[in-house]
């Protein structure tokens, strides 16, 4: 028997292009209605949301939920929250744990809002390549 690894399961399926030259694969997102420029981040184990996008989207921090986490500056701790759903494009998943940055400083770059990381994408079957980035369901 499988066990679930979220409690509600992954929606839809989404193809999106994007630049294979880039340094990043950038993408449009909706979090709880609010859209988001995000950086697909594999290595990433949650989805990480600017202090700001958490803000606008009705997230609140949470500390139970929180972590400390290893980052390119060094370890940090971070709070917590759950988006009530992710969407890219008809890709959609609900309930998300999510980080949320405790700085103002804009750090994801510019004009980016986030990681998406595995606790979204971990829910999807994910291919990238060719300049082309596939979710499906993972069932």
């Amino acid at each position: 028997m499988r066990v679930p690894v979220h409690p509600y399961p992954a929606q839809g399926a989404a193809r999106l292009r994007f630049d294979a030259n880039a340094t990043a694969i950038v993408v449009s997102v909706d979090i709880n209605g609010v859209p988001a420029r995000m950086i697909v981040d594999t290595g990433a184990s949650r989805t990480a949301l600017s202090k700001q996008l958490a803000s606008r989207a009705g997230i609140e921090p949470s500390v139970p939920l929180g972590a400390i986490v290893t980052t390119p500056m060094g370890k940090t701790w971070l709070p917590g929250g759950r988006a009530d759903h992710i969407s890219l494009g008809a890709a959609r998943l609900r309930d998300v744990l999510v980080f949320i940055q405790t700085s103002e400083d804009g750090s994801f770059g510019d004009g980016v809002d986030g990681l998406l990381g595995l606790s979204f994408l971990g829910n999807f079957l994910v291919r990238i390549g060719a300049g082309a980035l596939e979710l499906r369901p993972s069932e």
